[in-house]
Parts: C-alpha cells; sequence; structure tokens
C-alpha cells in the first residue's frame, strides 16, 4: 500500500511539472518619464499593485512590470493583443488605464463574453513617483495591494482584494477596500469632507493632535477606537464604554460624534471590522 501511494504522488507531480513546464511566461518592464501641468494622476488597474510616492519635482516617473502567463505560446500572443495600457495625457489629468476583455462596456456586459475562457492572465504591478501635492486617483481589483507615501493632494482610492496603505498624507478623499485593512496616517488633518472604510477588513486611522472634525461613524459588527476626546453632536446619542483604558463607542447605526471644535464630516463606514481613530502625536 506504501508503495502504490508513493507512485500515485510521484505521478501527480510529474503531471504538475508537465503544466508547469507547458506554460508560457512573459515579464515586461515599462519606464517612462512625463513632464506635467496637469492636477490628478489616475491609476485603473485591474490585476496587480499600485505604489505611489510624492517627490518635490514636477514630473512623473513610471515605471511598470507586465507579467503574463499563459497556457501556450498562442495564447500568450492573444494576451499581447487583447490586453493593454493605455496612457492618456491631458491638461487635467494623466491616466494609466488597463484595458481588456475582462472591462464592462455601458450595457454592464463583458467586452468579450468569453473571456472566462482564456487561458492567459496578466498582472500590472504600478510604481509611481509623483509631485507631492498632486491629487490621485488608484483603483485595483486583484493580486495586489495600493500602498500611498507622502502625498498631500487630495486622493480617492478603491480596493476589492488587498490592502490599503497610506503614509504621510496631507489632503482629503475617500479610501475604501471591499477584502482588506485601510490605513492611514495624516501629516496634517483633512480640511474638507472625506469617507473612508471596508466592509471586511479593520480601518486604522492615524491623525494629528489637534483634530477638529465631525465623524459619521457605521457599522454592523465591529466596534471604534479612539484615544480622542469626543462628544456626541446634539442631534444624535452613542454609548460610550472604556476597555484596556481606551474609549470604545458602539454604533450599530449611523452615528454622529464631534473631534474638537468640529469641522469637515469624516464618514467611516464598516461591516465585520474594528475602526481606530487615534492621536498618532501621544
Amino acid at each position: 500500500m506504501k508503495s502504490y501511494c508513493r507512485l500515485v504522488i510521484t505521478a501527480i507531480m510529474l503531471s504538475l511539472a508537465a503544466t508547469v513546464m507547458a506554460e508560457k511566461i512573459k515579464v515586461q518592464v515599462i519606464e517612462k518619464t512625463y513632464t506635467i501641468s496637469s492636477q490628478k494622476i489616475i491609476v485603473d488597474n485591474v490585476y496587480g499593485s499600485i505604489k505611489v510616492t510624492g517627490h518635490n519635482k514636477n514630473t512623473v516617473e513610471l515605471k511598470v512590470t507586465r507579467h503574463t502567463t499563459a497556457r501556450n505560446a498562442e495564447q500568450l500572443d492573444k494576451a499581447e493583443k487583447d490586453v493593454i495600457l493605455d496612457i492618456t495625457e491631458d491638461t487635467e489629468f494623466l491616466e494609466f488605464y488597463i484595458d481588456g476583455p475582462f472591462r464592462w462596456n455601458e450595457g454592464r456586459t463583458r467586452r468579450n463574453n468569453r473571456y472566462r475562457e482564456r487561458d492567459y492572465k496578466v498582472m500590472f504591478n504600478f510604481e509611481l513617483l509623483v509631485p507631492k501635492n498632486i491629487n490621485i486617483e488608484l483603483k485595483t481589483v486583484n493580486d495586489g495591494d495600493i500602498r500611498v507615501n507622502n502625498v498631500h493632494g487630495d486622493f480617492e482610492v478603491e480596493q476589492i482584494n488587498g490592502s490599503i496603505t497610506m503614509q504621510d498624507l496631507g489632503g482629503s478623499g475617500e479610501a475604501y477596500s471591499i477584502n482588506g485593512d485601510v490605513t492611514l496616517d495624516f501629516s496634517s488633518n483633512p480640511k474638507n469632507d472625506c469617507r473612508f472604510g471596508a466592509l471586511n477588513g479593520e480601518v486604522r486611522m492615524n491623525f494629528k493632535k489637534n483634530l477638529n472634525a465631525d465623524f459619521l461613524l457605521d457599522t454592523f459588527n465591529g466596534e471604534f477606537f479612539t484615544d480622542f476626546e469626543f462628544r456626541s453632536n446634539p442631534s444624535k446619542t452613542f454609548m460610550e464604554v472604556k476597555r484596556n483604558g481606551r474609549k470604545v463607542y458602539k454604533a450599530g447605526h449611523v452615528t454622529s460624534v464631534r473631534a474638537g471644535k468640529g469641522g469637515p464630516v469624516i464618514k467611516l463606514d464598516g461591516f465585520n471590522g474594528d475602526m481606530y481613530i487615534l492621536n498618532k502625536d501621544r
């Protein structure tokens, strides 16, 4: 019996090895530099990661690694034709858009209804150096996280299956993940309305000590933790308890609380994860 099992396992391993050997893999690196006057950078990805870092130049330095895996040479060629990086330079924005048969048309049907039968996969991993005061709009779906550092413009960040990590922020905006954690660290507190959240993940926000904002808290299975002094807005109520030296605000519906003198509205949407509103100077 032991000998038989070893033979079966060996056969399976050989079969897997043959499958791997049959795959075609192609890696391409695209590098470009743009001198821009536009106010926004857009990266609309599908499979892969996005990393954006601010610098003190009026240039955008792009590095994209395209990783294509296909069942055979024919499918590799098909992937080259089907999936493209579309770059649009405009006076208002510079956009990097991944286009392919997985995109939806206006009728909400796939451009290629047989896309699921494909024998290839294409991933794009973006790395960008951008002017630190520029506005950014970032999106991806699978197989990669979104990371931002030292960007002081406004932002819109959407993630489906991965995390969002943003450090040294100086603007206002939105950041939301469906299946992943969201971590935001501000070097100066938001001056305009914001929306942050996650459906299945933890949200952690680090603000400067002089926080003046009105928070709308909405969660189902999660709790809110803070080391700021909050008070209830007159038209709303919330329940406050203490745990491990921190206040815990429990809200099974939308609850409004105020930090400091109040100010921009920061809406926090959660469902299955906890949210942390923390004083980074404490």
